[in-house]
């Protein structure tokens, strides 16, 4: 039976298949917020970077856990970011760093085919929907998921939830190339669009990202 499973290890790492280290597959449900959780604005949260090493394969696998970027209570919205890459045995430098978005809405934001639209600095990069990024695989236990192997940088997928009260929980998954994500933890002033939704990274999102790019072997 083929499906899709959400991952268990936090919302930012997406598996790689084994049989190539690019690959990512099981994809990790909307985040919805919790309405018990403590309310943090984007300004207060700290966020955290965790090194993960891989004792059969000899990678490392580097993420920036979830931070939010927007939590606005009048309009009910959320947005969450979370990165992560992985880095090749011998220091092999990595070939993708992974982004992750998370938002919260009472309508949906995302389109189903979304591009992801940044903004460095005010310079245009572009990110575009790789409609055949995925394929499948088998696991050892026969089960046929869905595996996303990303060939560029772009926006693997787009998956779209209805939380309890009705709102819209989304998430869309997008790689850059080393080269771009240094350009994005580099910037003094970052945006990001999708659709008709746009987004702008605090200080603290900013000084997060430096930081995991700082983790980064060249």
């Amino acid at each position: 039976m083929r499906r899709l499973t959400p991952i268990v290890l936090s919302l930012t790492l997406i598996a790689s298949c084994a049989a190539a280290a690019t690959a990512q597959r099981r994809r990790p449900r909307p985040r919805p917020a919790s309405s018990a959780a403590k309310t943090t604005t984007p300004a207060e949260q700290r966020a955290t970077n965790l090194v993960v090493p891989d004792a059969e394969d000899g990678t490392t696998t580097v993420k920036l856990e979830t931070l939010t970027v927007e939590h606005d209570k009048a309009a009910k919205t959320q947005l969450q970011l979370a990165a992560h890459f992985k880095q090749g045995a011998n220091g092999a430098a990595p070939a993708f760093v992974h982004l992750t978005l998370f938002s919260l809405a009472p309508r949906c934001r995302f389109p189903p085919q979304a591009d992801l639209e940044l903004a460095l600095d005010g310079a245009p990069v572009a990110l575009k929907f790789q409609p055949d990024s995925s394929t499948t695989a088998t696991t050892a236990s026969l089960e046929v998921v869905t595996v996303f192997v990303p060939k560029a940088e772009g926006v693997l997928w787009v998956q779209r939830e209805t939380a309890e009260g009705g709102d819209c929980t989304e998430s869309l998954a997008a790689t850059l190339s080393p080269q771009t994500f240094a350009r994005m933890a580099a910037a003094r002033a970052v945006a990001l669009k999708i659709g008709t939704a746009t987004f702008s990274l605090k200080p603290n999102a900013l000084a997060a990202l430096r930081d995991l790019g700082g983790r980064m072997k060249k």
